[in-house]
């Protein structure tokens, strides 16, 4: 009466779990994408709020943003002179 399912194969089973595993790192990778868009734009914000120029792809395209600790990187949108002079304020940013 109570049958096999699905996780009585092995194989069955083992693509199930790959599965999962791929959807959560699939919405991890899209959550954190969604993090880092939120913190360029209010770095654009806050630069533009100073009356500077900035790209609308800043800070985004800049390598070393995703690594970059989010406090020196508002510090630096905070005190720069323009994007040139905020990557060299954030350790580790604009260096491929």
């Amino acid at each position: 009466q109570t049958g096999t399912g699905p996780d009585d194969d092995p194989l069955l089973r083992s693509q199930r779990e790959q599965a999962r595993r791929e959807g959560r790192q699939a919405a991890l990778k899209e959550a954190f994408a969604g993090e880092l868009e939120r913190r360029a734009a209010m770095v654009r914000r806050l630069m533009i709020s100073r009356h500077l120029d900035v790209a609308a792809d800043f800070p985004l395209r800049e390598p070393g943003f995703a690594e970059a600790d989010p406090e020196q990187v508002i510090a630096a949108a905070a005190a720069c002179r323009d994007d040139a002079d905020f990557l060299a304020r954030v350790p580790g940013m604009g260096k491929a």
